[in-house]
């Protein structure tokens, strides 16, 4: 078989294992990464305030936004969250969905039509850590500064169990994914964001 015809049928094969939520894979490339997860190795086992504590601060810092712009697109019939197994790497914001009524004119909006909001994002997984630095407004308009924020996550069937590090601490939140193929979609409330590896 020529390198070519090899070419083809792998490539053939990994999109008849990709549903719709589900982008290829990414093209090689180097993979742009935020700081090391903090850890506690400098924790000696003393216990109390002096302990070596990491401040939750630590793992907002130097996270950066390299993704660009994406508008947000209006459509029916949101797809099923498939769970999946986290890769770490870096993860750059390329589509966002929202997802309305069967139909579509009620709500003023057009199926794969523009809603007018937009946003970049840019995801970085390391091991147990996730850290997301965003930003949201409207299309045509200069999005905001981006805001960071970082948490713990863990897998559980098809969500993710995300406890805040920072800004603020507070209770677990888990929202609905799907991670195959190079992409990791996720499910916030009536949209779904897609992030892909890069």
């Amino acid at each position: 078989m020529t390198k070519k015809a090899l070419l083809v049928a792998i490539s053939s094969v990994l999109l008849a294992a990709c549903s719709d939520d589900r982008p290829p894979p990414a093209g090689g490339g180097a993979v742009i990464t935020a700081p090391p997860a903090p850890t506690n190795s400098s924790s000696s086992g003393g216990g109390g305030a002096s302990s070596g504590a990491i401040p939750s601060a630590t793992y907002c810092d130097d996270v950066k936004q390299i993704g660009d712009v994406v508008g947000e697109i209006a459509l029916v019939n949101k797809p099923a969250p498939l769970g999946g197994a986290l890769a770490s790497g870096t993860y750059k914001l390329t589509e966002i969905d929202v997802y309305i009524q069967a139909q579509p004119s009620d709500a003023g909006l057009p199926v794969g039509g523009s809603t007018g909001n937009a946003a970049r994002g840019t995801l970085y997984i390391e091991g147990e850590f996730l850290r997301l630095t965003t930003a949201r407004g409207k299309e045509g308009a200069d999005l905001p500064q981006d805001s960071v924020e970082a948490f713990k996550v863990r897998v559980d069937g098809t969500k993710l169990v995300l406890t805040p590090l920072c800004p603020s601490s507070g209770p677990d939140k888990s929202i609905e994914f799907s991670a195959v193929g190079g992409g990791l979609a996720l499910f916030v409330e009536d949209r779904r964001e897609l992030y892909t590896k890069q």
